[in-house]
């Protein structure tokens, strides 16, 4: 399941990687009739299924919070040693038999990597004599932005996240709204749950027309349109600073902000790379430098 019971940004959503020595998952018993009582006895019962005959079931959930998330080759990487080689080991089978399931919202580069190089290694007449070979991935990939959540589903999404107040008329609304994305749901249901008293009623209060999904990435719009609803919650301050950063495509550094902030007072970077400050004056070439009447941002 997504990190968020449905949640994606933009990207992708679980991305199970069984490894090549894992069987297919069998059926295992289950908890009896749906409507029996969750026990303890019942909850292992359910995890039976997945385990089967395996050493290990290992859930890795969210796990773009350890990747990066720069544009570029980088795209992906694991930033931490221990999980790289984990799913390493894992892919080639070195553990035993086992099933990792990831979610996240950026691609498993590392292990895409490791197969594209070992396929090269074994396969090298047959790269260069008939061009690249098509690759097979190491991991089934599910993407969650083409499955859509049905009705039940977006319902209990709604209810999970505090939302227990909807009618049938309002959740056809919320469901056009959102267009089933599971982000969109979640975003909205917890500004439902915090700012309207967990009530699907008055939606529209915090509706707008604020932002467009970029050219090229309009099957988002349903999630930029949502996301148009935090506008209306930020103070004056708040929205000129979010304005202020909101052209960049990447993630804001927190150098960056220094800079923009306080260039006075900004210090040299974590990495060793000079800073710009009025008392160095030296130039950092990773943060771009303005004179201070060029920051003055419209209200």
């Amino acid at each position: 399941m997504p990190s968020s019971g449905a949640a994606s940004r933009p990207a992708k959503g679980p991305t199970p990687s069984p490894g090549p020595s894992s069987p297919t998952s069998p059926s295992g018993p289950t908890s009896g009739s749906p409507t029996s009582p969750r026990t303890p006895v019942s909850g292992w019962r359910n995890c039976a299924g997945p385990s089967g005959e395996r050493r290990y079931v290992l859930v890795l959930d969210g796990l773009e919070v350890e990747q990066n998330a720069t544009r570029g080759e980088g795209l992906g990487r694991l930033r931490s040693n221990f999980l790289r080689g984990l799913l390493r080991e894992h892919t080639a089978g070195r553990l035993g038999r086992g099933l990792i399931v990831v979610t996240s919202r950026l691609p498993l580069t590392d292990i895409d990597r490791e197969t594209r190089s070992a396929t090269e290694k074994t396969q090298p007449d047959a790269q260069s004599q008939a061009g690249p070979t098509p690759l097979q991935a190491p991991y089934h990939l599910m993407d969650l932005e083409r499955r859509p959540l049905n009705d039940h589903q977006v319902r209990l999404l709604l209810k999970l996240e505090g939302v227990r107040q909807v009618s049938e008329t309002q959740l056809d609304e919320l469901i056009q709204l959102s267009g089933r994305h599971p982000l969109a749901l979640k975003t909205l249901a917890n500004i439902l749950a915090r700012h309207n008293g967990g009530r699907a009623a008055g939606w529209r209060g915090f509706d707008g027309d604020i932002f467009h999904a970029p050219p090229g990435r309009e099957v988002e719009r349903h999630l930029w349109r949502v996301l148009g609803w935090t506008d209306r919650l930020l103070s004056g301050p708040e929205r000129r600073v979010m304005a202020a950063i909101a052209p960049f495509r990447e993630a804001v550094a927190p150098e960056w902000l220094s800079h923009l902030l306080a260039p006075g007072e900004a210090t040299s970077s974590r990495q060793g790379l000079p800073g710009t400050s009025a008392r160095d004056g030296q130039t950092n070439r990773r943060v771009p430098v303005y004179e201070p009447e060029a920051l003055v941002v419209c209200p």
